[in-house]
């Protein structure tokens, strides 16, 4: 037992804790996602019931409450609820018993949802006729009961008060409140309803009443306010105002920042963000709370750009998590076959992964299948499709399996191709040097897709599996067909738009379009203990750094020029690129730079004539050089490193994937030591300021 609140002598403030069994939560995890899809086939749950249901969550309850409200507004029409927090809910009575039983009791002045036409008699459309009988609505401890008049409200609740009783539902009217919509004249603060007696001694059909509170133009269900996204936004905000950061020695590095603010307040967040969303703006500024919150415990003395703390790592941010991305809530890819037959065909969508080239090739291998003589082997180096294949010839049903499954229309198509036809689907080990046929065959589908992808749209057209999708399927004119998960690829979309948007305000520190795209190691970022490199990222992409230009600018000190001595104005880029002081320090940076890319390239086998690219963009890493740096000036400062795609020659290594993978290391390499040595120059900087303590007019932050 645990305790939750109160004196600990009082057994009523304790709970308690039930510790399972390993191996029967698994029997229980795999019975569930069984039954799950099978009630769902079997319309086994009325389709009124919120739990248990497949993709019905909370907020469609709480939009279900938004419509009620939207519609007594529209319509004029008075409706009286109550609230009720129970003590103990149905454990011996099955749902279509509750159900029966709700429209036996609860009828009299019932709330029926109709158009206005229908109540004229006067139906325009054919979906006019409908009506929707509104009796109760139930969610965890708290029901509501439904009425258009206060007495037939009353009459209703003492019916469901007694009927209850006798499944040993008991209500908390200590926490019971009641509502009324778009009623006319002055309301009292409370009214009283009639309900049975719970005293030992005392006949339970004897009435007995409770005063309850009475809120006019309100609905308040799950500790949420229904259509108050307002409300939902206050809360949100004393939270967020509320809450504190951990102390350690000296100042809290990014990266503990950065997990304590995602696990200890963002998480709470969302969760009630699942339950009620909010306006845009409202997360927006809540995200501003949390970053201020982040820039005073990293101590510098102006705020970074917002949008660069919660931007992904790809595209230059430090992937913070944002409240708005959650309230809102990509490559060339060819399939190849070779055998007696070769094939290529090329996917075309934005919205696509590498292993729909997989798939696609598999299923064109069982099309091409020749299973008159023989059955045919095929070979591939997707063990995943190869396991879901023997796991459909086992007796269990694999569609709840594939129902959250990306590009689950290449695989249902695959089953139902190989029900069709005898065909042998085994596994082999992809980029090995063995010498066995099927080895050397895998070796040669690779060679073929990858050498298709220079050749854009002369290669085929692969079909799309649009006769195995859902019934419902997500479709964008530059995505596709989505059957991958929305609200990442949503969460996707914003983070590319707002990188645009930061680009076009902030060319200079974050535009990559013209830099090398390969995507940083996110180590230094989101698990490094320090993390000091990525601080002064921050501050530097966001043109923040409390250098003289800026602070001088600002009105803070009477001179920009360096301190240090040279005869230039101190900038970033001056400190970072040309300052004196810190020349030897990027010559030193330069020299290890050098030593560790050759070795890297003698390493992989690359000849000495294929060195001098890479080599030139190791010694121009921290100069200036207009054959290696897109605007001839060096901004390693800001993360961007040349681009490599051109520097390393295709036919220096022995494949594809060896070229890229080695201009993936030389790129992570490059990128490790320009925050490094970015890093170390402001950490000194910083050090030789404080020994000059340099006077602020005034310390405020801007």
């Amino acid at each position: 037992m645990f305790h939750k609140r109160g004196l600990q002598t009082d057994l009523s403030n304790w709970h308690g804790i039930f510790l399972s069994n390993f191996l029967a939560n698994c029997l229980i995890t795999w019975l569930n996602s069984l039954l799950t899809p099978y009630i769902a086939k079997h319309r086994i749950l009325p389709d009124t019931q919120v739990a248990m249901q497949q993709d019905v969550q909370t907020r469609d309850l709480m939009s279900y409450l938004a419509g009620i409200k939207c519609w007594a507004a529209r319509q004029k029409q008075s409706v009286y609820a109550i609230k009720r927090d129970q003590m103990k809910g149905f454990n011996y009575l099955s749902p279509e018993g509750m159900y029966d039983t709700v429209r036996a009791y609860v009828s009299t002045d019932a709330l029926i949802i109709t158009t206005a036409s229908f109540k004229i008699a006067d139906p325009h459309l054919p979906n006019h006729h409908l009506k929707l009988h509104v009796a109760m609505t139930e969610a965890t401890d708290d029901s509501f009961l439904f009425g258009t008049s206060l007495p037939s409200l009353r009459r209703n609740t003492l019916a469901m008060e007694r009927f209850q009783f006798a499944y040993g539902w008991l209500t908390q009217w200590t926490k019971t409140v009641a509502y009324a919509l778009q009623v006319k004249g002055t309301l009292p603060k409370s009214v009283s309803f009639d309900s049975i007696t719970n005293q030992r001694g005392v006949d339970p059909m004897t009435i007995t009443k409770h005063d309850v509170p009475l809120i006019k133009d309100e609905l308040d269900f799950l500790r949420a306010k229904v259509d108050g996204p307002g409300a939902h936004y206050e809360e949100l905000k004393s939270m967020v105002d509320a809450f504190t950061f951990p102390k350690f020695i000296g100042r809290t590095p990014i990266t503990p920042l950065r997990k304590v603010a995602s696990q200890c307040l963002v998480s709470r967040c969302c969760a009630l963000l699942s339950i009620q969303p909010m306006k845009q703006s409202d997360t927006e500024d809540l995200d501003r709370k949390i970053m201020r919150k982040i820039h005073d415990e990293l101590g510098m003395p102006f705020t970074p750009n917002m949008k660069i703390l919660d931007l992904l790592l790809k595209y230059h941010g430090l992937e913070f998590p944002s409240l708005a991305c959650i309230n809102a809530g990509i490559a060339a890819v060819t399939a190849s076959i070779t055998g007696p037959t070769t094939l290529v065909l090329r996917i075309n969508e934005s919205n696509i992964v590498a292993m729909q080239g997989e798939l696609m090739a598999l299923t064109a291998a069982i099309l091409f299948a020749d299973a008159s003589a023989s059955i045919p082997k095929l070979y591939t180096d997707y063990l995943n499709v190869v396991r879901l294949i023997e796991d459909e010839k086992s007796a269990v049903n694999q569609g709840a399996k594939l129902r959250r499954t990306n590009t689950r229309s290449y695989y249902q198509w695959i089953l139902v191709l190989l029900s069709e036809k005898k065909v042998e689907v085994m596994h082999v080990k992809g980029h090995t040097n063995e010498l066995t046929i099927p080895s050397h065959m895998n070796h040669e589908a690779d060679y073929y897709a990858s050498a298709a992808q220079r050749m854009g749209k002369s290669v085929p057209e692969a079909p799309v599996p649009m006769f195995f999708m859902d019934e419902y399927a997500f479709y964008s004119s530059r995505d596709g067909w989505i059957e991958s998960n929305i609200c990442h690829l949503v969460d996707m979309m914003i983070a590319k738009n707002q990188s645009d948007d930061i680009a076009r305000e902030h060319p200079e520190q974050m535009l990559t379009s013209i830099y090398d795209l390969h995507p940083p190691p996110d180590f230094p970022y989101t698990h490094a203990y320090s993390a000091y490199s990525a601080t002064v990222q921050l501050y530097a992409r966001s043109g923040q750094l409390p250098v003289a230009a800026t602070l001088h600018k600002r009105g803070k000190i009477d001179d920009d020029g360096c301190r240090f001595g040279c005869d230039a104005v101190e900038d970033a880029h001056h400190i970072f690129v040309e300052c004196r002081k810190y020349q030897e320090w990027r010559v030193k940076a330069t020299e290890e730079l050098m030593m560790k890319t050759k070795m890297k390239l003698d390493e992989k086998g690359v000849e000495e004539a294929a060195h001098e690219g890479l080599l030139a963009a190791a010694k121009s890493m921290f100069t200036h050089d207009d054959t290696i740096w897109p605007l001839k000036h060096t901004f390693y400062y800001l993360w961007h490193i040349p681009a490599l795609d051109d520097l390393l020659p295709a036919n220096a290594v022995d494949n594809a994937v060896s070229h890229e993978r080695l201009l993936y290391h030389f790129a992570t390499e490059l990128h490790l030591k320009a925050i490094q040595l970015a890093g170390q120059i402001f950490g000194d900087y910083q050090r030789e300021m404080a020994k000059m303590n340099v006077p602020m007019k005034t310390r405020g932050k801007k």
